[in-house]
């Protein structure tokens, strides 16, 4: 069956599965059976929604009709609905810069729109079929330690990353299709990649890490993974 899927964020953290469906139904005027199913992320610990979902709709008219309920307000939040990649079609600029060149000396690959609810692991997985990783890092909110959606993966060689920008279809981590760009070498750590007692995340913190657990005792709480060797 072919899927006819909408993106939609941007939602009140006080809106469920059935007030985003009653909202798109009352704005298309269509019935109860035009929508399928309503799929909203929640977080594990508090299980509120994240504030994305994606909602699957019985045929392309009914998708369309709610695309045009883009930048309408829920909530008093202005919603963003688009048409949700299909796994496996063609990417859609879902690369950046393949007509530039890439700096001589790059291994490390940029990556956003990854969902709020991925960690270090579920990424590594979705980029190890290209070549051996030596670390994740993902970035987070000082306050919160939430995710901000963006991060990077460092590959052991330039070829690894050459594929990522070569390859032809979207990459999926979880269930969005993510947006991959070289990041220009030895540029340094950034400011938002913090562990858990805010300090700077640095690039000798990985070959530490071992080292600090058996000191402490515990396993430590990094915004970044070392990889596996």
């Amino acid at each position: 069956m072919e899927a006819h899927t909408a993106y939609v964020e941007g939602i009140p953290y006080s809106v469920d599965e059935d007030g985003l469906r009653d909202f798109i139904l009352e704005g298309c005027g269509n019935g109860e059976d035009s929508i399928l199913n309503v799929r909203m992320p929640r977080w594990h610990d508090s299980n509120k929604p994240r504030g994305y979902a994606h909602v699957d709709f019985q045929s392309e008219e009914d998708l369309e009709l709610a695309l045009k309920l883009d930048g309408k307000t829920l909530g008093g939040r202005y919603l963003k609905i688009s048409k949700a990649n299909a796994r496996g079609s063609k990417k859609t600029n879902t690369v950046a810069k393949e007509k530039q060149e890439i700096p001589e000396g790059c291994k490390t690959l940029f990556v956003k729109n990854l969902p709020y609810d991925t960690d270090e692991d579920s990424v590594e997985e979705a980029f190890a079929r290209f070549g051996k990783i030596i670390n994740v890092r993902l970035s987070r909110w000082n306050h919160t330690g939430k995710l901000k959606g963006f991060g990077y993966v460092e590959f052991e060689t330039e070829e690894s990353l050459q594929t990522v920008l070569r390859n032809e279809e979207d990459i999926y981590v979880g269930d969005r299709a993510v947006y991959c760009d070289f990041d220009a070498p030895n540029s340094g750590p950034k400011a938002s990649f913090r562990n858990s007692s805010g300090r700077q995340w640095s690039r000798f913190e990985g070959r530490n890490l071992k080292k600090r657990t058996n000191r402490s005792g515990g396993k430590p709480n990094s915004n970044f993974k070392k990889s596996k060797r």
